[in-house]
Order: structure tokens, then C-alpha cells, then sequence
């Protein structure tokens, strides 16, 4: 039997275009048979806030895509300190709130950005998005390996 330890939240919107990075990792890594605990956030991460801490996970790691004034299909862990205010989002509440929460549970939370190219309602996932979904699920294996 295989101990979970670590959880990972896909974040971003379905519906606009490259802004569904991080539901798309998670998709993908469940289909995979990775072994983690997965939730699948959209734009209300806080929603599932409850749900992540009960798993009691040693990990959290957030795949979400985020303006880093790069260029599009960039993935990197960003620091969550720098989260603040920083980075705007499609969400309902800022992203800080939610991992203030999540660090009542675990201070170890790997956030893993990546750079939009588009994230216009209605829109489909761009090329630079689908390289970044691969970059992402790249680095978010790395951090399930490591535990």
C-alpha cells in the first residue's frame, strides 16, 4: 500500500484558454495513476482548502497559471511569499488567503507557475500553453517523487 503524502491543486479556469493549466495537470497526472491526492480547484481554490487539510498531506503543491511577465508557456516554482499582491489571477479570492490557510496543515507548499499566453473567455489552450502543461506535470512528478 502507498502512504500519500503529498497533495496537488490544479487552479484556473476551464474556459479560458491557457488558464486551464492547472486542472489540466491534474487531469492528466490522475489519468496517469499518479499516486497523490488531487483536486481539481477552477477558480475557487478556497473551496477546497477543508478538503486538502483533512488529507494531511506533508506537501501542497499549486499548478496554476499566473501573469510572470515572461514569456508564455514558462513554468517555474515560484516562491509563495512573492505571491502576495503580486500575481493577478482569475480567482475569486486572492491566492495568498488561500495558502495562508493551507499552511495550518503544512508550511512545505511548492507553487508552480506558468505563463499565460491567453486567457480570454471562450478561447482554446494555446501551443505555449500545452508546453507549459507538460512542463508543469514534469515538475509536479518531481515534487510527488520527493515527497
Amino acid at each position: 500500500m502507498v502512504l500519500l503524502s503529498v497533495a496537488v491543486l490544479g487552479v484556473g479556469n476551464m474556459l479560458r484558454g491557457d488558464d486551464a493549466i492547472g486542472p489540466v495537470v491534474v487531469r492528466e497526472l490522475l489519468r496517469e495513476g499518479v499516486d497523490a491526492f488531487f483536486f481539481e480547484c477552477g477558480t475557487a481554490p478556497e473551496s477546497f482548502t477543508g478538503a486538502v487539510i483533512l488529507k494531511e498531506p506533508k506537501k501542497i503543491v499549486i499548478v496554476d497559471a499566473v501573469d510572470m511577465k515572461k514569456e508564455p508557456g514558462t513554468v517555474e516554482i515560484i516562491d509563495i511569499s512573492a505571491i502576495s499582491g503580486i500575481l493577478i489571477s482569475t480567482h475569486k479570492l486572492p491566492l495568498s488567503l488561500t495558502i495562508k490557510h493551507l499552511e495550518t496543515s503544512t508550511k512545505n507548499i511548492v507553487f508552480v507557475g506558468a505563463q499565460p499566453k491567453i486567457t480570454a473567455f471562450g478561447e482554446e489552450m494555446t501551443s505555449a500553453g500545452k508546453k507549459a502543461v507538460v512542463k508543469a506535470k514534469e515538475i509536479v512528478l518531481k515534487e510527488i517523487n520527493e515527497g
